[in-house]
C-alpha cells in the first residue's frame, strides 16, 4: 500500500519524525488526562485538558523556530513565498510595492 523510502526527505526528514513524535506524545497526554478525570467532568475540564496538550505540542515544536528566520528558512527549504491573485493564479510575492499588473490583489497563501 505505502512504500517508505528512508533515503528521501533530506535534512527535513528528522524534523518530520520529531513532529510526529511530538503530536503522538501530546495526544497521549490529552487521552491520559481525559481518562484520569473520570466521568464527572465539565466542558471546561475538557477545554483545559486540550489547552495543556496544545501547550505541550507547542513546547515540543521548538526545533522549528529556525524556519521563522527568513534567510535560514530559504536555505533549508529552497522555496520562496507565493500568493494568489483575485483570479486564483499563483504568483511570487514581491517584497516591495504592489504586484505586477493593474488591479491585481494578492492574497498570501500562508503567513
Amino acid at each position: 500500500f505505502w512504500r517508505i523510502h528512508e533515503d528521501r526527505g533530506g535534512r527535513l526528514a528528522p524534523l518530520l519524525k520529531w513532529d510526529f513524535f511530538a503530536f503522538l506524545l501530546s495526544a497521549a497526554v490529552f487521552v491520559a488526562m481525559f481518562m484520569y478525570v473520570g466521568p464527572d467532568r465539565s466542558p471546561e475540564d475538557i477545554g483545559a485538558e486540550l489547552l495543556w496538550a496544545k501547550a505541550l505540542y507547542g513546547f515540543l515544536s521548538f526545533p522549528f523556530i529556525v524556519f521563522r528566520v527568513p534567510l535560514l528558512a530559504t536555505l533549508l527549504t529552497h522555496t520562496f513565498q507565493t500568493g494568489f491573485t483575485v483570479h486564483g493564479k499563483c504568483i511570487k510575492v514581491r517584497k516591495h510595492g504592489p504586484p505586477a499588473g493593474e488591479g491585481v490583489r494578492v492574497h498570501p497563501a500562508s503567513p
